[in-house]
């Protein structure tokens, strides 16, 4: 865990001075005001290069790791240059009261104006002889911390950055013409350091009486006079005539003098710069997560306050730019672990040759709680993508990076792994709640072709000594915490970097990280339902539409959707469990959830027309038609009414289907208070002229207009574009019903934990919509149930044995996390999804024009920078839980499938295997093609594009318009492409004129593929 005044390893060594205060008596009479030297008590501005000698003889010797760290600085000839050390001097204040008791005291602030040319220099002589003066920031009031019984004064070099190799001689004017307190009072020297400055002969029998007094003994007084005189006699060498250069050195208050390793590339881990790998295990507690530790395994306050773009303040409250209370810290404070989806990102300090860091140079391990470290498998990862260096041509080999980076589940336009395979059919997200570690080897060069060095943190990472030892830190000025983190990735890391095959001298640097928990919170959010009261399972008393009706009520074009299958639309509502906390927007952390009505529409077959399924034993003897339900999820920006433009397909087959709103969709959407009109538009937002009221409490959601409800309704869009145009024409619809114009709003926006927790909530939605339709298959047939009783009446049972989910855009892709953590649902067809959800959201041309504005709120410009590729690594982290592509993976396969806590609360039953069609628009502006393969594969759909098998039967489907060739398939190959070849997004529910034969056969295939998945695989290339 770094800290945000001890996080800076490489201080240990120079913290090994500090001490008390000295009490050696003053020659004179005490200043008030004294900056502290004293090499004696082991209290002395730092760096400095007498922290790097030997202990003096009768003290304790340092701890083991301190040792190694010493002798590692010696041994490079001084101080890291991978690290930002600024110089700290710390400051009392001495008072003597009567009776000769002295108190220490920090002053409350300094007088930064006294801070100048002539009361502050710092000399650099460099390693090829040059010598002058260096160049640091100036000095701030934020300098200055007073703490205790002393305050340090912090001097950086010129914008924080690492000092340059050569050695260094600094120091502090102090007197009446130095430094000075904001009350005006002069900063002296030390009494030690005002005898060291002097100049003055030790050994003389008048400073031996000042020396026994404090040592004690004769021999201890001799002993520290040799090593004080030894100091003057080298400061007399180039100290004192460097700093005569700007001012007298007898009128120092304090000096260090030290020396800077050479540079080499490494990579960096620098905490005071706030430069670390991301995702790293220093940025978490390193203690167990446990139920009556909220902060354990958590991400540390100061990395939470970091991915929430704020600053710590000194109590360790996180504040936003204005200063309040930055809200999003508390989120990332909750957060276990890091991405699964997320590049790994290790800065390294000057730029890489790309072409070097491949699999052999660069590994990535799986590090379980027992038994031997696993190598993850190279396919399922991108090294060195492209787009993180300076060229994505494949005939450039020069091209360069500032970054070593690895990308699971992710696209690249050049894959250098020497995979067949394209990364987007093979590349996997990593495991949640789990230990990763990454080795880096020094054959990674950097531009001159040099193998990249091992950091100071690297070095410390692979410390054969303990670097904590009882929860106590070995390494001196380190806190317990921060050495017990650095720890615990020691012992992980030495068994992974024997596993390596790599020589220790040639690991560059070797770290673990730990994915946050996903897949468990998913599948409690799914059995949540079943937990609640079974009054809460009855729907309300159905309302029966004709088909006509409904069509008008929604503004659905009768020329446009198929009728004659669906003998009634029911409208109804149902209680869900919602699980937002309005303060926030996120998920209510006490897990307290609110009663919420959600309206449902209904549609099923007709019995006198379409062949039902046969029912099962259980139902036959009620003597009426059985039919299987199928939970239709519309997409972003709609609502459920979207049903009815696959209902009549679905009904044909003997299925009853039925939808909801999705959280801040439809009927649950949100105006946005203090507008008229939606964003953008001169479409108002509200019906009749009502205004929108901001929601009491939401106010804590980030938003500069929070979200509010319409006073007298939305104002509704059809269902069908065409009603919009001409309304006579579809009933006529009134506008009364449909999809309201703000569907959608509030959904995507800088609180990503909105946006993720609006997501899962589905989870919790979709599933009290099976519980409260369809009775649980285990028991008998519900009584006193609305719906049961009228469907009975009409001679139809809604199967629960049979339940089926169809999702589109959205739809499928929350989709995903619905049927993986829904036992019930046991074949599912998801058009047009994608993952992962950043990727989407950053790269699709629908979108860009919100992103670009999202990006620019938060100072962002996107492209290969570090701030962008951060933020793409932090919002993943956020939103991990929430996407598809974690769930993707546990759909298919029974090894992999979710637990069934409907069978087993105990989570130790695994849910059946599911079935699972996929289908893909080509060249999809809305969720880029790169992003539906990745999703799709890892779903263990297929035959795709460019693969054996393609074209024929099988549970993935493209759809294409004219031709399917070889180079017209390959004619949308990034995002941002464009083709003729292309299908719409919408193709799935849209009956577009001219392309109905698109809409239907898409309906038709996942129709029949729901009636029996094995059987009735459709083709893979649909063309059109």
């Amino acid at each position: 865990m770094i800290t945000p005044r001890l996080g800076a390893v490489t201080l240990v060594v120079l913290a090994a001075a500090c001490g008390e205060p000295g009490s050696v008596p003053q020659v004179v009479t005490p200043p008030p005001v004294t900056a502290v030297f004293d090499p004696i008590t082991g209290n002395i501005p730092l760096p400095n290069d007498l922290a790097r000698q030997p202990r003096p003889p009768g003290t304790p010797p340092f701890p083991a790791a301190q040792q190694d760290l010493l002798n590692l600085f010696n041994a490079q000839g001084g101080f890291p240059s991978d690290q930002e050390l600024p110089v700290t001097i710390s400051i009392v204040r001495t008072q003597v009261a009567q009776d000769g008791t002295i108190t220490n005291t920090a002053p409350t602030a300094l007088d930064t104006t006294t801070f100048n040319a002539t009361t502050l220099a710092i000399f650099l002589k460099t390693p090829d002889g040059a010598s002058g003066l260096a160049a640091y920031d100036p000095v701030t009031d934020a300098d200055y911390v007073a703490a205790g019984d002393r305050g340090v004064l912090t001097i950086h070099n010129r914008n924080h950055a690492p000092w340059a190799p050569g050695q260094y001689v600094f120091g502090m004017r102090g007197g009446p013409n130095g430094v000075k307190t904001k009350e005006g009072d002069p900063i002296y020297a030390s009494s030690t350091f005002y005898l060291i400055a002097q100049g003055q002969n030790l050994e003389n029998e008048q400073n031996l009486t000042l020396l026994r007094a404090q040592t004690g003994s004769e021999a201890a007084a001799r002993a520290a006079a040799q090593q004080l005189d030894q100091i003057i006699n080298g400061y007399n060498q180039g100290a004192f005539p460097a700093i005569n250069q700007v001012f007298p050195h007898q009128e120092l208050a304090a000096m260090t003098t030290f020396a800077i390793a050479p540079v080499s590339t490494v990579v960096v881990v620098d905490s005071a710069r706030g430069i670390v790998p991301l995702p790293i295990d220093l940025l978490r507690d390193p203690r167990t997560v446990s139920t009556s530790c909220s902060a354990c395994g958590k991400l540390t306050p100061l990395a939470a306050c970091t991915f929430a773009q704020g600053t710590l303040d000194a109590q360790g409250v996180c504040r936003d730019s204005k200063g309040n209370v930055d809200a999003a810290a508390v989120g990332f404070a909750a957060i276990d672990g890091f991405s699964t989806t997320g590049m790994i990102l290790a800065q390294t300090s000057d730029l890489i040759a790309a072409r070097t860091v491949t699999p052999s140079t660069v590994q990535l391990w799986e590090v379980p709680a027992s038994g031997s470290p696993v190598k993850v498998d190279l396919n399922t990862y991108i090294s060195e993508p492209c787009e993180v260096t300076s060229s994505c041509d494949p005939n450039v080999t020069t091209a360069l990076s500032p970054v070593i980076a690895l990308q699971p589940a992710g696209a690249t336009a050049l894959d250098n792994s020497g995979s067949p395979v394209p990364s987007v059919f093979r590349t996997r997200p990593l495991k949640d709640k789990t230990d990763y570690a990454v080795v880096i080897s020094d054959g990674v060069r950097d531009k001159t072709d040099k193998a990249i060095s091992r950091s100071t943190v690297a070095r410390i990472l692979q410390f054969t000594n303990p670097l904590s030892v009882g929860g106590k830190s070995q390494l001196i000025g380190i806190d317990d915490a921060t050495a017990g983190a650095l720890e615990a990735m020691r012992l992980k890391i030495a068994p992974v970097v024997a596993a390596s095959g790599f020589a220790t001298d040639h690991v560059a640097i070797a770290y673990t990280f730990h994915t946050q928990s996903i897949l468990s919170t998913a599948v409690q959010l799914g059995a949540l339902p079943y937990s609640k009261d079974p009054s809460t399972a009855l729907p309300a008393a159905p309302t029966a539409l004709t088909v006509a009706n409904a069509f008008a009520k929604y503004g659905v074009g009768s020329t446009v959707a198929n009728t004659g299958n669906v003998a009634e639309v029911l409208e109804t509502t149902i209680t869900t469990f919602n699980l937002i906390d309005p303060a926030n927007g996120a998920f209510n952390q006490t897990g307290a959830t609110a009663n919420e009505t959600i309206n449902v529409l209904i549609a099923y077959p007709d019995a006198a027309a379409v062949t039902f399924p046969a029912c099962p034993a259980a139902l036959a003897p009620f003597g009426k038609k059985c039919s299987p339900l199928v939970v239709f999820r519309h997409g972003i920006g709609r609502g459920r009414a979207d049903i009815l433009t696959v209902a009549d397909t679905l009904a044909g087959k003997g299925f009853t289907v039925v939808a909801i709103d999705a959280a801040k969709h439809g009927d649950r959407s949100f105006c946005v208070s203090g507008q008229t009109n939606v964003t953008g538009t001169t479409l108002p937002q509200c019906a009749g002229g009502g205004t929108c009221n901001a929601i009491p409490g939401t106010q804590g959601q980030a938003d500069a207009n929070p979200p509010g409800t319409c006073s007298a309704g939305f104002t509704y869009q059809a269902v069908s574009p065409a009603c919009n145009l001409n309304p006579a024409s579809c009933g006529p619809w009134t506008g009364a019903q449909g999809i309201p114009v703000v569907s959608s709003s509030f959904l995507i926006s800088a609180n990503f934990f909105r946006t993720r927790d609006t997501f899962r909530q589905d989870i919790i939605d979709q599933s009290q919509l099976v519980r409260a339709i369809a009775f649980v298959p285990s028991g008998p047939p519900p009584t006193a149930h609305p719906l049961f009783d009228h469907l009975f009446g009409k001679g139809v049972i809604i199967d629960p044995g049979q339940v089926f989910f169809v999702g589109q855009s959205l739809g499928a892709i929350q989709g995903t996390l619905d049927v993986a953590a829904n036992p019930r649902v046991s074949t599912a067809v998801l058009n047009v999804g994608g993952g992962t959800l950043v990727d989407v959201f950053t790269t699709s041309p629908a979108f860009s024009a919100s992103t670009n504005t999202l990006l620019a709120s938060l100072g962002i410009q996107a492209g290969a920078n570090s701030d962008y590729l951060k933020f793409l690594v932090v919002a993943k982290t956020v939103l991990d839980p929430a996407d598809p592509v974690n769930f993707a993976g546990h759909l298919t396969d029974p090894a992999t499938t979710l637990p069934n806590l409907l069978a087993d609360p105990n989570g130790s039953v695994r849910q059946s295997a599911k079935q699972v069609l996929t289908q893909v628009a080509f060249c999809d502006q809305t969720v880029p093609n790169p992003w539906n393969y990745i999703l799709d594969s890892t779903a263990g759909t297929g035959p795709f594009p460019g693969f054996p098998g393609f074209g024929g039967p099988g549970t993935f489907q493209l759809f294409f318009k004219g031709s399917a060739t070889p180079s017209t398939l390959a004619s949308c190959p990034t995002p941002s492409s464009t083709s003729t070849n292309a299908i719409p997004h919408g193709f799935f529910t849209a009956w577009t004129a001219g392309a109905t034969a698109q809409t239907a056969q898409a309906q038709s295939d996942a129709a029949a593929f729901l009636v029996d998945p094995a059987a009735n695989k459709p083709a893979s290339l649909r063309t059109f």
